[in-house]
Formats: C-alpha cells, sequence, structure tokens
C-alpha cells in the first residue's frame, strides 16, 4: 500500500531547555540517550513498500503504527526521555534523533505491507477489521467465523481522524438496518451488497450513489454507513475539487463519503473511477521542486446528492443507486443514533457473518452473466446464505442496474440509438452485415439526424463512442473499431444478447 509524504520536523512545544541544563545544541549525549530510548521502550522501526518510514510503538495496554517523522513519534520519544530523566530533551536533539530513526527504518527496517481499516494477506483467506480502539484489538474473520482479537497480526495505519467501531456482537441481523433506511426492498438489498462488498480485502470496490428529495435523510444515511465501515471525526466531507485532494482523501479514509452533491464534472468522474478501481495521483510534493508524491488506492466510496449524480458510461458501471422516499414519520437525531446504537455491534456481527459465508464459498465455479466489478459481485453472492438471499439475488440486482445505467449514458444524447439502428439498417438493406466508415463519416450522419449533444469533432464522437460501447451493447449494438494503414475505422452492427443473470 501506498504511503503519503508526510511530516515536518518535531518541536516540543514549550520544552526550552535540555537535561544538561544547555541551549539544547550540544547533542550527542542527549541523541545517544533518545536512541537508546528507542531500541529498549518496545519501538519496532519498519518501512513501507513505497520506502517510507514507520514505527510501531506501545500505547498504553496496546501499539499504534505512526509514521516516523508524524508529530506523534517525536511526542511519544520526548515523553519516554522526560519520564526517564525528569527533564525533557532539546528540540534539537529530538529532531535529530527522529531523522536518525527515520534512516533506520527506511533502510535498516524490514519491508511490510501497510493496511488502513481492513486488509488481509495476500492469499491468507483471513480478513482483519481494526476496531480503531486505544488498546489496539482487531476483528479476524476466517471461512469458520469472526473473533475478537487482542491485537492485529497486520499492521494498520491510523489516521488522525479514524474513529473506533463498537466490539462486534453475535446473533444479529442486517435486517435490523432496515428501519434506518426509507427505501424500498430492492434498494435496500442493493444497500447491503454495497456493504459487504466494502468488507473485501481489495478492490475495485463499487461506489454508492444516494438520491432522493429533500429531508430524504440521505446525509443521515451516509453516516449509518460510515459507522459501520470506518468510523471518522468527520462525518460529513464535501466533494474534493480536484483529484489530488481526493487522492488525498483515500489516503485519510477506507471509505469516502461526499455530501450533498450538485454535480460531477468530467475530469473528476474519471478520477472517481480510478479510486473505484484502483488509481490515484502523482505531482510535486508541496514545498519541493523536484520531489515527487505518489497516491494510489483503491476505496469503497458513498456520494449523495438530490438528484442521480453519475453521467458518464464508465462512472455509471461502477455505480450502485439507491433513492430515498420522503419520510413521512420523522423522529429526533438523538433517538435515531440511540435506536441505531443499540443495535450497531449486532448489524456489524451480521455483517461479518456474511463476510465469514463468502470467504467459505470462495472455491465454487463463478456464476454467469457478472456485471462490471465482477470481483466485487462473487464476493456478495458468495455471501448470500448468510443474508438469506435466493442464489443469484445481487447479480441479478446489479444486471438491471446495469441495464438502466445504459439507458441514462445513451439518455444523455439524444436520438443517438435511434439513428445507429437507421444506420445499421440502411446497411443490411444494402446486403451488408454492418456499417463502416471513419468517424467523420459518422459525426457527419449523426449531425444530419439531429442528434443532441454530440462533440464538434470526429476525435471527440471517437471518445465519446468507445465510452458508450457497453452501453450500446445492452441495447443490442455491437461497436468496434479497425485500422488500416492510413486510416481508423468503426464498424456498427447488431449483436446477439448473451442471456442475462442467475438462475
Amino acid at each position: 500500500m501506498t504511503e503519503a509524504n508526510q511530516g515536518t520536523p518535531h518541536q516540543m512545544v514549550g520544552l526550552q531547555r535540555a537535561s544538561d541544563g544547555s541551549d539544547g545544541r550540544d547533542g550527542p549525549d542527549q541523541l545517544a540517550r533518545l536512541m537508546e530510548l528507542a531500541d529498549t521502550s518496545g519501538m519496532m522501526l519498519f518501512h513501507s513498500t513505497r520506502k517510507q518510514s514507520y514505527a510501531m510503538v506501545p500505547v498504553g495496554e496496546g501499539s499504534r503504527v505512526l509514521a516516523v517523522t508524524s508529530d506523534e513519534v517525536g511526542d511519544w520519544l520526548g515523553q519516554r526521555f522526560y519520564a526517564t530523566y525528569g527533564v525533557p530533551p532539546s528540540a534539537h536533539a529530538l529532531d535529530v534523533a527522529v531523522r536518525a530513526l527515520s534512516g533506520k527504518a527506511r533502510f535498516g527496517g524490514e519491508e511490510r505491507d501497510l493496511f488502513l481499516r481492513l486488509g488481509s494477506r495476500e492469499n491468507s483467506h483471513v480478513v482483519e477489521v481494526d476496531l480503531g480502539d486505544e488498546v489496539g484489538r482487531a476483528v479476524q474473520i476466517t471461512a469458520s467465523g469472526w473473533t475478537v482479537v487482542p491485537s492485529a497480526t497486520l499492521m494498520f495505519r491510523r489516521p488522525s481522524a479514524m474513529a473506533a467501531l463498537p466490539t462486534p456482537a453475535p446473533g444479529g441481523s442486517l435486517e435490523l438496518l432496515r428501519p434506518f433506511v426509507n427505501a424500498s426492498h430492492d434498494h435496500f438489498q442493493r444497500l447491503v451488497g454495497f456493504l459487504v462488498a466494502c468488507c473485501r480485502p481489495s478492490g475495485p470496490y463499487p461506489i454508492l450513489e444516494i438520491t432522493g428529495p429533500q429531508g430524504a435523510s440521505k446525509t443521515t444515511l451516509a453516516r449509518v454507513i460510515r459507522a459501520l465501515i470506518d468510523p471518522s471525526l468527520a462525518t460529513a466531507r464535501s466533494a474534493p475539487s480536484n483529484d489530488r485532494d481526493l487522492a488525498i482523501a483515500a489516503h485519510n479514509a477506507y471509505l469516502l463519503s461526499f455530501d450533498n452533491m450538485s454535480q460531477i464534472s468530467p475530469q473528476m468522474s474519471d478520477a472517481l473511477c480510478r479510486i473505484s478501481t484502483g488509481g490515484g495521483w502523482s505531482g510535486r510534493a508541496l514545498y519541493h521542486d523536484a520531489k515527487e508524491m505518489v497516491l494510489e488506492y483503491s476505496r469503497p466510496m458513498v456520494l449523495n446528492g438530490i438528484i442521480s449524480l453519475a453521467r458518464r458510461p464508465d462512472l455509471l458501471e461502477r455505480t450502485i443507486p439507491i433513492e430515498l422516499q420522503p419520510i413521512k414519520v420523522r423522529r429526533s437525531e438523538d433517538e435515531l443514533w440511540r435506536d441505531f446504537g443499540a443495535v450497531r455491534p449486532l448489524i456489524l456481527g451480521a455483517l461479518y457473518d456474511a463476510v465469514a459465508c463468502s470467504l467459505s464459498r470462495r472455491h465454487l465455479p463463478e456464476p454467469t452473466g457478472l456485471p462490471r466489478l465482477a470481483d466485487s459481485a462473487v464476493w456478495v453472492h458468495n455471501a448470500e446464505p448468510s443474508l438469506g438471499w435466493p442464489p443469484g439475488t445481487f447479480i441479478n440486482l446489479m444486471t438491471e442496474v446495469r441495464r438502466n445505467a445504459a439507458r441514462r449514458a445513451l439518455h444523455e444524447y439524444d436520438g443517438l440509438l435511434a439513428a445507429l439502428i437507421c444506420l445499421v439498417d440502411s446497411a443490411h438493406s444494402a446486403g451488408g452485415k454492418e456499417w463502416k466508415g471513419t468517424m467523420s463519416d459518422l459525426l457527419t450522419y449523426l449531425v444530419k439526424t439531429e442528434v443532441g449533444g454530440l462533440p464538434n469533432a470526429p476525435s471527440g464522437l471517437g471518445d465519446l463512442m468507445r465510452r458508450l460501447v457497453p452501453a450500446l451493447a445492452e441495447e443490442g449494438i455491437d461497436v468496434t473499431f479497425d485500422r488500416n494503414r492510413n486510416t481508423r475505422f468503426v464498424l456498427i452492427g447488431y449483436r446477439q444478447l448473451a442471456t442475462e443473470g442467475v438462475d
């Protein structure tokens, strides 16, 4: 897992004098003592796969994984020095010690995988969830079930805004979530499927889109989802303005949730797709002319707004939409969160039961008719016995979602489907199997038929047609691209739709 470049030199605020009474610049004796304390106080140094320095330090009854260059490591080491010698170290000695520890971790420590909230070792078939509490407990989930363990076996880092999950309880059901979701039965099942998909230890992940009228508790539902998957002190976040901000948000949270969105730009749509399937951002690090910062993640996401937000075909294919209905009988915030808090551990336990069920069925043959994000779909499909769903429920739901997404994608370009059908029919009438021409030919034809929303240039139309290939396929239109030495062609014809769904 990629970790962000972090940190500035540490300063112990208000600690002015060193233990020897100097101005803090003599250093050698203090530095030796600080390094000795790091060695003898249980600090374990290692580096991430991107060579960033980390330390696992004992805190209370548990331990924490911290970036060596974070303020917390300096505070931890300074506190140990003060507890041992009765005086604070000089800021200079502390800074030099931290820099030395960073180098030791990067060049002398083991390379370890880092995880955020949830993870699994490759091919281990054991999922661990960091509860985020002070003692470092975790939930281990296997094909046999789940259990709470005193400490995680994986290295989990904890951003400053991370909050704790409650201890899960056995004997619950995900139906206990139903009173907090004002949606139809099918849309509630979509939500449950999304929650189970969030617990898959690796991406790609779906994007949940929550829509509904004002006052339908869209923000509240997003907070409920976050409370079950990845609680945070920052309960609501506005949409990022660029892909760099989105990547930073993905560094600091396992579940991304963006509130009250009104639209998604084409650039942000592409960025959301990258985070869903695994991607990120690279660019110049702040305050450095040449140093590159790389942030790369795959994250589940929740978007909410009054109207549908996903427009572009590639984002639509990754999105699970649910629509909330107007609330007829309201209850106070205090009552809602009190009621939810009472069943939250039981819902969590049921969610982990579903994960265990999915793990136990991982060797079964894959079903047919898989939608986009097939790995997530199979993961939820394998959990269906635990959910009490008939086999194939989730894949059939996602097949319908995909068909609706295709219609939504084509709806943005008024008359396009009808125009393409006429084009293929004319080719058939002339004795051909398909229409063949250049993008310039196709653009000229579509402009004459007054199709709305088209790009002005053939290259733009080519990009659009490539994005619409899955949507057109859902409507029985097959689009392929070819070229000879000098010319690029597009071929458009009818296709035989494969049987969808699961029996």
